[in-house]
């Protein structure tokens, strides 16, 4: 609402963001030898703290359809050693050869959950119904 022509601040612009920092993919590789990779989650670095943040998919249950039955304890496995390994120590040492993190690309929203959230549905194909 404008009073005697004077617009809010806001007016006609995007909320300004709140967070900044960098994020990648987290990448699994089921198969060295193969070196076939498939995104399973994605990854935030704020700039001002640090602090590393990440959401990975639920499951890989559908990887069964590709590596079959015989794979899938090992990668359920994988997928809760990079849980707990992304929440002790972040990006800060290397979990393994089949887990890693992509190249960091700069990224910024109005909060964390936003910019993870948003990048999560785009690049986490195996997470979609």
């Amino acid at each position: 609402m404008s009073i005697l022509g004077i617009e809010p601040d806001n007016a006609g612009r995007a909320a300004e963001p709140e967070v900044s920092g960098k994020w990648a993919e987290i990448i699994f590789k089921p198969d060295l030898m193969s070196e076939d990779q498939i995104t399973i989650g994605v990854c935030f670095k704020q700039t001002e703290n640090g602090v590393f943040h990440y959401r990975l998919a639920p499951s890989l249950d559908k990887l069964c359809a590709l590596y079959g039955h015989d794979h899938m304890e090992q990668f359920r496995f994988l997928l809760d050693c990079a849980k707990a390994h992304f929440s002790a120590y972040g990006d800060s040492l290397s979990l393994t050869p089949h887990i890693i993190i992509g190249w960091f690309r700069p990224a910024c929203g109005v909060s964390i959950d936003e910019i993870l959230e948003s990048q999560f549905e785009r690049m986490v194909l195996i997470a979609r119904n």
